[in-house]
């Protein structure tokens, strides 16, 4: 009998939010994200290293999951604080076998891709 689930392949990657508001908005960023959307998802996504940079207004955490980006749920912030401008930007580990990389802007919900240089 085969097992019905295969193991998931993990990846390390960096994440990293910065965003371009006000301090009334950041400040109640902050706290939704540390009382309502880092308890949604923290399990879900293996998130670890979490840290708020205040001087640069820069979020950073690490996932070991599956899922290389997290677009909608950046999208879905950009959607909840509109007058914010979020880049959103993530690297996997350097001893991934593919390594990836990508950088995405937000705001009032939308996303902008950066173009891909050939």
């Amino acid at each position: 009998m085969t097992p019905m689930h295969q193991p998931t392949e993990t990846r390390q990657v960096f994440h990293n939010l910065t965003f371009d508001g006000g301090d009334v908005e950041l400040t109640r960023f902050v706290e939704w994200f540390e009382s309502e959307w880092l308890p949604g998802f923290q399990t879900a996504l293996n998130i670890s290293e979490v840290s708020w940079d205040n001087g640069h207004d820069t979020l950073r955490f690490e996932t070991n999951c599956d899922i290389l980006q997290l677009p909608l749920q950046v999208q879905d912030i950009s959607a909840r604080y509109p007058d914010m401008f979020i880049m959103y930007d993530y690297y996997t580990g350097e001893d991934e076998e593919n390594y990836q990389e990508g950088v995405m802007w937000f705001y009032q919900g939308k996303a902008q891709e950066r173009p891909k240089h050939e």
